[in-house]
């Protein structure tokens, strides 16, 4: 009866400790507010400046990532080449906390991957977005992540089935392709946000509010 009794004790004791540690997590996440648009900060670059200039209006797009490969093999170059991802990069003038990377597309990004450099200009791999439908991304990471570069490397995009129609021709047992097979994104506005500290100004919120407001008009247009 004792073990019994002790071994119930120590469910329940389980039991509020882990309720105490949820409900101080969600008042620790309840009270933070986000900064503002890192991204505007001034000293920003971008591969694309109107990505960055706070402008949902003008519509910037991904740069095609060059092929690495080497060797004698020309079509293999060739083919590689066309079937290259695109990347829109943002480089801050400083490092700073990211917490929050929000992504507005004129055309749909269906598929993507967030990559950050580390303090030696190394990229890493640190997010990705598998299946999105939506013409804003909002992607919460899951870790703090301190840095002054990030990229969105872009894998798939809606307009990518009629390039592929556009540039592969099928016939007589072959495929022949003219040329890129992978849609460049077509981006209003790349965000980057991290948590207001003491001192720092509140404005994040009430900027994201404004832009999905601005998103929405554009689009129903």
């Amino acid at each position: 009866m004792k073990l019994q009794g002790i071994t119930q004790l120590t469910v329940v004791v389980s039991l509020v400790v882990m309720v105490l540690g949820c409900k101080a997590l969600q008042n620790f996440s309840a009270g933070q507010e986000w900064s503002s648009n890192y991204s505007l900060m001034e000293g920003t670059q971008a591969n694309d400046p109107a990505i960055i200039d706070g402008d949902l209006k003008t519509i910037g797009q991904t740069q095609y990532v060059e092929s690495s490969m080497s060797g004698e093999d020309n079509y293999i170059r060739t083919m590689a080449t066309y079937a290259a991802p695109s990347e829109a990069v943002v480089i801050l003038p400083e490092p700073k906390a990211i917490h929050r990377v929000v992504i507005y597309s004129a055309n749909v990004i269906q598929m993507l991957d967030i990559w950050i450099t580390d303090s030696n200009g190394k990229w890493e791999k640190v997010k990705e977005v598998k299946s999105n439908k939506e013409n804003k991304i909002d992607i919460r990471l899951t870790r703090t992540i301190h840095t002054s570069g990030v990229r969105a490397r872009i894998r798939r995009t809606a307009d990518d089935a009629a390039l592929r129609r556009k540039n592969v021709r099928r016939g007589f047992g072959y495929r022949q392709i003219g040329g890129k097979t992978k849609a460049q994104a077509k981006i209003a506005e790349f965000e980057l946000y991290g948590f207001v500290t003491e001192g720092e100004q509140v404005g994040g919120t009430s900027e994201v509010k404004d832009d999905e407001a601005e998103l929405d008009h554009l689009l129903s247009q």
